[in-house]
């Protein structure tokens, strides 16, 4: 308290913020903290919809267990932030992407993100 800093306070220089005691936790491996929760949860809230919603057969058998679907997702999401298997399988020759992506289609290691993977007009039946 007898800091040179407290003596004079100069209103124009810069505040420490300090995180919340609370702040959610990350699983180990995440480079980008705030990028995972954002992309996260703005990912769950689609998946969410389209399970009410939407027509696709995958995620219409996740209607009636929200817990499990919340605990495949946020497993699926977590290896693909991580790199880890079966997201760190890389491509095969001559494989693109979209072939890539369809690998996980309807399966348990990354079917749920497969369904909102990054080439949606390329699947059959989309756009």
């Amino acid at each position: 308290m007898r800091s040179d800093i407290f003596r004079n306070p100069n209103p124009l220089q810069f505040n420490i913020t300090l995180p919340p005691k609370d702040a959610p936790k990350v699983p180990p491996g995440i480079r980008c903290p705030k990028t995972f929760l954002e992309v996260g949860k703005y990912l769950h809230y689609l998946l969410i919809t389209e399970i009410g919603h939407g027509g696709d057969p995958y995620l219409a058998t996740w209607k009636n267990r929200p817990t499990m679907f919340n605990k495949a997702y946020q497993a699926q999401f977590t290896a693909y932030a991580q790199g880890t298997y079966p997201f760190a399988v890389p491509l095969g020759p001559n494989q693109s992407p979209v072939d890539w992506w369809r690998a996980f289609e309807n399966s348990d290691q990354g079917g749920i993100l497969a369904v909102c993977a990054p080439f949606p007009c390329l699947k059959p039946g989309g756009c």
